[in-house]
C-alpha cells in the first residue's frame, strides 16, 4: 500500500510538475505572439517613416522650384530696369543737345545756320569762303561780331594798307546789325576767279535805322576770295536813311576805306 501511494503520489507529482512545465508552452506562444507584432510594428514603422520620407522630397522639390522662380523672378526685373535706363539716356541726350541749339548764336549774315556752322571757322580761318557770296556774308558776319583782323585779312592786298583799323572797329562796335540781304549774284562761283555780290546791309547806328545797298566786287587769287572795291546804288536804288556819310567816314561799302577815297 505504502508503494501503491508512492506510485501514485510519484504520478501525481509527476502530473504535477508536468502540470506546471504545461504553461511554458503557451509562453512560448505568447512569445511568438508578442514577436510577431513587433515584425508587423517595425514593418509598419518602416513604411511609415518612408512614406513621410518621400513626402519630405516633394515639398523640397516645391521649394526649390518656388525658389528657382523667385530667383528667376528677381532676375527679370533687373532687364526691365536697365532698358528704362538705357531710355533714359535718349532723352537726356536729346535736351543736352537741345540746349547745345539754343545756346549757339545765330549767323548774323541769315542763312539761319548758327554762327559755327556758317561763317565762324571761315572767320577763324578754319575754312576758305567757297564763293564770293560766302565772303560776302562772311565779311558782314565781322562787322557784326567786331572781328576787325578778318576784314582787314579777306581786303583786296592792295587796300590792306589804307585799311582803318580803328575807325572801322568804332563803326562796328557802334552799329546794331539787323540783317544781310542778298540781292543779285553774277559768276563768283567755285570755279570762277572773279564775281559780283549786289547785296542790302541793315544795320541801326545812334537811334536810327540804315540800310546800304552796294554792288561788290570780288576776285580770288591762289584759291581764295578777296573783296576788291564796291559801288553803293545810287539814291533812286540805294536804301540808305539816315545822316549823311561824312567824306572820312569809313565808307558804308566796308571796304574799311575812308568814303571820300571809296565810294564818294
Amino acid at each position: 500500500m505504502s508503494s501503491s501511494n508512492e506510485t501514485t503520489e510519484t504520478t501525481e507529482t509527476g502530473s504535477t510538475a508536468k502540470a506546471a512545465k504545461a504553461p511554458k508552452a503557451p509562453k512560448a506562444a505568447a512569445s511568438k505572439t508578442v514577436k510577431a507584432p513587433k515584425a508587423e510594428t517595425a514593418a509598419t514603422a518602416s513604411k511609415a517613416t518612408k512614406a513621410p520620407a518621400k513626402t519630405a522630397k516633394a515639398p523640397k522639390t516645391a521649394a526649390g522650384s518656388a525658389t528657382d522662380a523667385v530667383a528667376t523672378a528677381a532676375k527679370a526685373p533687373k532687364a526691365h530696369k536697365a532698358a528704362p535706363a538705357a531710355k533714359a539716356a535718349k532723352p537726356a541726350k536729346a535736351a543736352k543737345a537741345a540746349a547745345g541749339a539754343e545756346a549757339a548764336p545765330a549767323c548774323p549774315c541769315g542763312t539761319g545756320q548758327s554762327l559755327a556752322e556758317c561763317c565762324g571757322p571761315i572767320l577763324a580761318g578754319k575754312s576758305q569762303a567757297p564763293t564770293a557770296e560766302a565772303l560776302m556774308r562772311s565779311r558782314y558776319s565781322a562787322y557784326a561780331t567786331g572781328d576787325i583782323a578778318y576784314l582787314r585779312r579777306s581786303l583786296d592786298t592792295r587796300w590792306q594798307k589804307d585799311f582803318d583799323e580803328q575807325a572801322t572797329l568804332e563803326w562796328s562796335k557802334n552799329a546794331t546789325w539787323q540783317g544781310l540781304s542778298i540781292v543779285e549774284t553774277k559768276a563768283g562761283g567755285p570755279a570762277d576767279d572773279e564775281g559780283i555780290v549786289e547785296f542790302i546791309a541793315a544795320f541801326n547806328m545812334d537811334g536810327q535805322d540804315q540800310k546800304i545797298r552796294e554792288r561788290a566786287q570780288f576776285k580770288k587769287q591762289d584759291g581764295v576770295w578777296f573783296y576788291v572795291d564796291g559801288k553803293v546804288k545810287s539814291t533812286q536804288e540805294t536804301v540808305v536813311s539816315g545822316p549823311k556819310v561824312g567824306r572820312n567816314d569809313p565808307c558804308p561799302c566796308g571796304s574799311g576805306k575812308k568814303f571820300k577815297k571809296c565810294c564818294a
